[in-house]
């Protein structure tokens, strides 16, 4: 091909980017901004613009011949565009809340907050459309060294930098294992291009033991970025030493990018057996460890970290049966667990900053303060836990679905174990998903703050993430998908 055709064709992919153009061009001047502007209203009104405007720019009319863009780097199809608004829609909820919400002014974001917001959110953009694994490795690392950054923006707060320190040093580590298995990767195919067929008939030809270990290496990148264990030690350290609009942010945004990419790389090569015993045992680890872990914990954002931890591994599940419901499964997990968790921060956090505590015993007694909030949470915690008229509740029973077809179509027992372990962490969830909210009714105030004023954008916007948990529980899956 020459240089011609090769300009052509890279030419052609140009509009297909629109939004991404739109966030280059807003991380300049955010960069620009936050030197000129001290009054941080100019910089949340222009922030909240540009993610808006590069939201509305995936609407722009584009017309490829094929979804292959940039001589097979990016893609892009349905699958893309609705995951890339999942991650716009997280993007624009934590702006308004952070902007909304009341805080001390040694806990406003510092200039560097908002740049770093946008880079990241760029990442997983690039995340969710990448079709070649350097591609792949490349936004994994911008979504990973802004996230780095933002771990210890506090300065006033010491958790900060050691949540920083742990999670640059689980990073590198994760992001050295992922790009030597993508050597291997080369050596072995000839190729980078996940979309060219060739690869998976060259992965194939290998012995199991290679294919598997090839494939595990890879995977490595992935599982830091979920929070899955073993690379999810983490994760409470880092909650614990942002703010409460960025662990949301955190617990949401890169984990919506790596499962889309995943899931994505699974199409063209479906998992030899012996990796399907060692994700599903990652991913059942991964869900106990978390919902026992989150019984004991004192602190409200470590408990909500080791929640996410638990619904990493439901969420790998999904991935697993490769069958007719895995893919549908995890968009409709990924779009309740986005609203689930957002939604849930945004109440603690709130709450949290005028008793000015994150401790779940400070919690005790809030529901005459707080009773539209109570009623939130406990509908939130229903719904965290799987159970009806929630959208949490749909959301599992196609996890355990997929699982069911799988066991009926294989007769193989793993399956079944599988589900009934996942059945069982649902039960233990319920232990300290309900914790929260029956302190909140049932015990003694611990903090008498009486009544506070309510905050009209933050209730609505609680209100509209609520309201969209209970609309995805009454019409459910299919409505949705």
């Amino acid at each position: 091909m020459n240089i011609h055709n090769i300009l052509i064709q890279i030419t052609s992919s140009l509009p297909a980017l629109w939004a991404e153009y739109v966030l280059i061009i807003g991380i300049l001047v955010m960069v620009v901004g936050m030197l000129i502007f001290r009054d941080k209203k100019v910089l949340w009104g222009t922030l909240i613009g540009i993610i808006s405007l590069a939201f509305a720019a995936m609407s722009l009319p584009f017309s490829p011949e094929k979804d292959s863009l940039f001589m097979g780097m990016l893609h892009t199809d349905g699958r893309v565009m609705a995951m890339k608004s999942l991650i716009f829609f997280a993007g624009i909820a934590t702006f308004i809340y952070q902007y909304f919400v009341p805080t001390k002014n040694t806990e406003k974001p510092a200039g560097e907050w908002f740049p770093l917001i946008l880079t990241l959110i760029f990442g997983a953009n690039l995340m969710v459309m990448s079709n070649n694994l350097l591609m792949m490795y490349i936004s994994t690392e911008i979504v990973s060294i802004s996230s780095y950054l933002l771990a210890t923006l506090r300065k006033h707060n010491a958790q900060s930098a050691e949540a920083g320190i742990k999670y640059v040093l689980f990073g590198a580590f994760a992001s050295a294992i992922m790009i030597y298995g993508i050597s291997w990767f080369y050596g072995c195919t000839g190729t980078l291009d996940v979309s060219n067929i060739e690869w998976a008939n060259a992965m194939r030809a290998l012995p199991v033991f290679t294919q598997s270990m090839v494939m595990l290496l890879i995977f490595v990148g992935f599982l830091f970025k979920i929070n899955a264990v073993p690379l999810h030690f983490w994760t409470p350290d880092v909650y614990e030493g942002v703010d409460f609009g960025t662990a949301a942010l955190f617990s949401v945004v890169p984990k919506v990018a790596a499962l889309a990419m995943w899931a994505y790389l699974l199409q063209f090569f479906p998992l030899s057996p012996t990796l399907h015993i060692i994700l599903m045992a990652v991913a059942l680890i991964s869900m106990t460890i978390g919902n026992v872990a989150a019984i004991g914990q004192t602190n409200i954002k470590r408990l909500l970290a080791y929640s996410s931890i638990a619904h990493s591994g439901f969420l790998l599940m999904t991935l697993l049966p490769q069958n007719v419901y895995s893919y549908k499964a995890l968009f409709f997990y990924l779009l309740v667990y986005t609203c689930m968790n957002l939604v849930v921060f945004f109440i603690t956090g709130y709450i949290s900053t005028l008793i000015d505590s994150e401790k779940v015993t400070d919690f005790q007694g809030l529901a005459p303060s707080f009773p539209f909030l109570t009623v939130c949470m406990s509908i939130l915690m229903f719904s965290l836990t799987g159970l009806p008229p929630t959208a949490g509740f749909i959301a599992k029973w196609y996890v355990f679905l997929a699982i069911w077809e799988k066991w009926t179509e294989s007769q193989q027992i793993i399956w079944l174990i599988a589900l009934v372990v996942a059945v069982l962490n649902t039960v233990i969830s319920l232990s300290y998903y309900m914790r929260l909210p029956s302190m909140m009714v049932f015990k003694p105030a611990q903090i008498a703050i009486g009544t506070p004023k309510a905050n009209f954008a933050i209730y609505l916007l609680i209100s509209i993430l609520t309201g969209l948990i209970l609309i995805g529980g009454v019409y459910g899956f299919d409505k949705v998908l």
